[in-house]
């Protein structure tokens, strides 16, 4: 992956010792990598149902993490949002802003160098 098309998601630094992280291993596991995957997939957060298997996560897990506090479950369980995803993660709609102002800045620069300024 290139540096320009990474895209991250924030942790906080006290997670490891959150009452909100007292859960079992696997229900951690299935949170650090369904962030992983709603970044990489542009979600905003939202992990749907049909995902959870291939994120190799089970119901129990997920309903731990609505337990905890870290999951909030979606209308007609269709799913599952990471809570106050908005918060601490950059929304794919400002990622998609600052994508297009960084591709008008190179067109732009690209322009300059072509007229020989």
């Amino acid at each position: 992956m290139s540096k320009s098309s990474a895209r991250w998601g924030r942790v906080y630094g006290s997670l490891h010792s959150s009452a909100k992280w007292a859960i079992p291993k696997g229900a951690r596991a299935l949170w650090i990598t369904a962030m992983s995957w709603c970044i990489d997939q542009k979600t905003d957060g939202v992990v749907p149902v049909k995902i959870l298997r291939r994120l190799d996560g089970t119901p129990t897990e997920a309903r731990q993490l609505v337990d905890a506090g870290l999951w909030q479950t979606l209308d007609n369980n269709q799913g599952w949002k990471f809570h106050e995803w908005d918060l601490n993660n950059r929304s794919v709609a400002d990622m998609e802003a600052d994508a297009e102002k960084k591709r008008k800045r190179m067109a732009e620069l690209r322009s300059r160098r072509q007229q020989g300024g």
